[in-house]
C-alpha cells in the first residue's frame, strides 16, 4: 500500500512520462500540502474576504449604499464593523452619483461616530477617496481609467456603486456580456490584492420567487463569479444584512443596523440640513425589531385574511408590495412566525395554505403590556409576543422558507 506522498510521486511521474506537454504540467498537492496552505484572509472578519469580488445587493432605497460607505469608512479607519475585526487599508469609492449627497453622508458618519473615530489608530496615508465619476467598466477606456485610479491609491477596498451604472447599455441578463466585466474585476482584485465590492439591485417584485442569489437582478454569472454575496433588507429605520453566499466563512449570518439622522450643516435659507449614518443595533433593538416585524405581519395578515381565511402561498406573497415588504422579507417573517407557533401551515392538495392558529383562552386573556403598535390594535391574542416561547410551534421544515 502506497502512502500519501508515494502516491503523489507515482502520479507525478506518470504524468511526466513520455512526451512533454506543451504547457507546464498540472501541479498536484497532497493532503499535507493542502493543510499547510494559509487560512482564509478577511477584510471584515468572516464577512468580506481580503481579496476577490463581493456583491452587496438589495431593493431600491434599502440602504445598501449607506452600508457600502460605512464599510469603507471602517476599513480606512481600522474600526470594527458590527463588532467584527477589520483589516485597515485605503478605500476607493466610485459612485454613480456624486456631489453633495455623498459629501453629506460622509459628514453625517463623521458626526455620528465622532467618539468612536477618536479611538482609531493613527496611521498615515490611509485615505478614503471618492471618485467624481464612475468609469464605464464595459469599455477598454473605462477599465484603463479605473485601473489607473486603483494603481494610484492601492486600496484594500474598491467599491463600485452601482454595477448597472458602471456598464451602460450592457444586458445584465446575458452571461456573455457580464462575464468580461466580472473577469476584469477579478483580475484587478488579484493583481492589487484588494476586494472589489459591487453594489447591485434585487429583482423587481414578482421576479424574485426563489430568494437568495436568485433574488439578484441579472445573469446568474454575477453571483456565480462572486466570492461573497450580501443582501440588504430594510424595515423602516432598521437594516438587516445577511449572507446569501460565502465561500470560506459563515453563511448563517444576519447583522442589524440602525439608521440615524445627523445635522450636517445649513442651507442657503439658514435651515438645518440632515443626512443619515448607520450604527450597529443593540441586542435589545435587534430583538425589538424582530418582534415589531412579527407584530406588523400578524396585524396585516389578520386584517387581510379575517376569520378562518387560509391564503395559499402565492396569494399571501402577492400582498408583499401592499405591505411595503419584498417577497423575500415576507417569507423571512412568515417563517419566523411559523417557527414561533404564530402561523399555521397546512397542505391542501398541491397548495400550501397559511392561517392564524386558534388562540388558547389562557393566552387570549393575557393583556398586552404595549396595548398598541404603530397606532393600531394588533390581532387579539397575539399582542403579547414576549409571552410566547421562542419555539412555541413545530419546527419548520427546510423547504418551508421557500414554499
Amino acid at each position: 500500500m502506497l502512502n500519501e506522498h508515494q502516491s503523489a510521486d507515482v502520479l507525478r511521474e506518470a504524468l511526466n512520462r513520455g512526451k512533454k506537454p506543451p504547457a507546464a504540467p498540472l501541479r498536484l498537492l497532497t493532503l499535507d500540502e493542502m493543510r499547510q496552505r494559509p487560512p482564509a484572509r478577511w477584510l471584515v472578519k468572516n464577512l468580506l474576504p481580503r481579496a476577490g469580488v463581493a456583491v452587496l445587493f438589495g431593493a431600491p432605497a434599502c440602504g445598501k449604499s449607506f452600508i457600502a460607505l460605512d464599510v469603507a469608512q471602517r476599513v480606512a479607519r481600522g474600526l470594527p464593523f458590527c463588532g467584527r475585526r477589520v483589516r485597515q487599508g485605503p478605500a476607493l469609492y466610485l459612485p454613480g452619483e456624486g456631489g453633495n449627497g455623498i459629501a453629506q453622508r460622509l459628514t453625517a458618519w463623521a458626526v455620528g461616530h465622532r467618539a468612536e473615530a477618536a479611538t482609531a489608530p493613527v496611521v498615515e496615508s490611509v485615505p478614503l477617496l471618492v471618485g467624481e465619476e464612475l468609469p464605464e467598466l464595459n469599455s477598454s477606456i473605462g477599465q484603463a481609467r479605473a485601473r489607473a485610479a486603483v494603481e494610484l491609491v492601492r486600496p484594500a477596498l474598491l467599491i463600485i456603486d452601482t454595477l448597472a451604472q458602471s456598464i451602460p447599455g450592457t444586458d445584465e441578463n446575458a452571461a456573455e456580456a457580464m462575464s468580461p466585466v466580472l473577469r476584469y474585476l477579478a483580475t484587478v482584485a488579484a493583481e492589487f490584492d484588494l476586494l472589489a465590492l459591487v453594489v447591485h439591485h434585487a429583482r423587481k417584485e414578482g421576479e424574485n420567487e426563489s430568494g437568495g442569489l436568485a433574488s439578484m437582478r441579472g445573469s446568474s454569472a454575477i453571483g456565480g463569479a462572486a466570492d461573497a454575496v450580501l443582501r440588504v433588507h430594510r424595515n423602516r429605520s432598521e437594516l438587516r444584512l445577511s449572507v446569501a453566499k460565502q465561500k470560506d466563512g459563515e453563511s448563517d449570518v444576519e447583522l442589524a443596523l440602525r439608521m440615524e439622522l445627523a445635522v450636517v450643516g445649513e442651507d442657503e435659507d439658514g435651515d438645518l440640513v440632515h443626512s443619515v449614518y448607520l450604527r450597529p443595533a443593540t441586542a435589545e433593538e435587534a430583538a425589538k425589531g424582530e418582534t415589531d416585524a412579527l407584530a406588523d405581519f400578524l396585524m396585516r395578515f389578520g386584517a387581510a385574511f379575517p376569520g378562518d381565511s387560509a391564503p395559499a402561498t402565492k396569494e399571501l406573497e402577492d400582498m408583499a408590495s401592499t405591505w411595503n415588504l419584498t417577497r423575500q422579507r415576507l417569507r423571512d417573517v412568515r417563517s419566523l412566525a411559523f417557527d414561533r407557533g404564530l402561523l399555521r401551515r397546512t397542505e391542501d392538495g398541491n397548495a400550501v395554505r397559511w392561517s392564524l392558529p386558534s388562540i388558547p383562552p389562557s393566552l387570549a386573556a393575557v393583556p398586552s403590556p404595549r396595548g398598541q403598535h404603530g397606532g393600531k390594535t394588533l390581532v387579539p391574542g397575539v399582542l403579547d409576543l414576549a409571552a410566547l416561547p421562542a419555539t412555541a410551534g413545530e419546527t419548520a421544515r427546510s423547504d418551508d422558507r421557500d414554499a
